[in-house]
């Protein structure tokens, strides 16, 4: 007989004495949260942290905003499975993080190396950064992943191995989008993006899930393609369509 698992306070069961990864800094939807990891399902509350390994389960319509240790910020979308792979420290610097199907919002602050860099990977992608801002989704039943640069540039290509490879991977700047799905042998050719089109796509503003400090103020984006409108910069991001407005 298979028996379900149990679901226990994340404080109570996390006897372990690795450092954290991060630590929950808002949840959207449903208040707690399911983190799955070797010792079983947990359940996390604002202000837990969060381990390597750890594997963050959203329901639909919850999103959650994460803290992580090198001070970067992202939003664990809904119906998302991530999972915190490695995270940097004075010895080792890079963060990898794995986004196993669902959507990511990401701010990288630390301004990492091209052989060190602040990495994300799907089951058929990987990007890379130094420091931007981005957003990723991965379609398991399609296989594809995308990913829209808000700021900055990143770095997308099948493997992690590929990213360090030159003519392997793709630049896709502020503004862009570009996707992978498999048989592809490199990303498709980047292009523009609406506000409104990546909107669509998250079904959801994870931005209302962030607390007022969580944001940096951003620099104006400078014009990267013809065309392109210039990007202001809000005191505090409400949604995508004030970057673009």
């Amino acid at each position: 007989m298979q028996i379900a698992p149990v679901l226990v306070a994340l404080s109570v069961a996390w006897g372990q004495s690795q450092l954290p990864a991060g630590k929950v800094a808002r949840i959207d939807g449903a208040q707690d949260v399911k983190v799955r990891n070797a010792q079983g399902t947990l359940v996390a509350s604002v202000g837990d942290s969060l381990y390597t390994a750890d594997h963050v389960l959203t329901g639909a319509g919850q999103s959650v905003a994460i803290t992580l240790k090198d001070e970067s910020e992202i939003v664990v979308g809904p119906s998302s499975d991530l999972v915190v792979k490695d995270i940097a420290t004075p010895q080792r610097h890079s963060t990898r993080l794995s986004l196993l199907y669902g959507m990511l919002h990401t701010w990288v602050k630390q301004h990492y190396s091209s052989d060190q860099p602040f990495v994300v990977e799907t089951p058929t992608a990987a990007m890379g950064v130094r420091g931007t801002e981005f957003v990723v989704e991965h379609d398991p039943k399609a296989g594809q992943s995308q990913v829209h640069t808000l700021d900055g540039t990143v770095s997308l290509a099948k493997s992690f191995t590929d990213l360090l490879k030159p003519g392997s991977f793709l630049d896709v700047g502020a503004g862009m989008m570009s996707a992978l799905a498999p048989g592809m042998a490199l990303p498709a050719a980047a292009r523009q993006f609406s506000p409104q089109e990546l909107l669509n796509r998250l079904k959801i503003d994870p931005f209302k899930a962030l607390p007022k400090s969580f944001v940096p103020a951003m620099p104006a984006v400078p014009k990267l393609v013809p065309d392109m409108p210039k990007i202001p910069a809000p005191k505090r991001i409400q949604d995508l369509k004030n970057l673009f407005n």
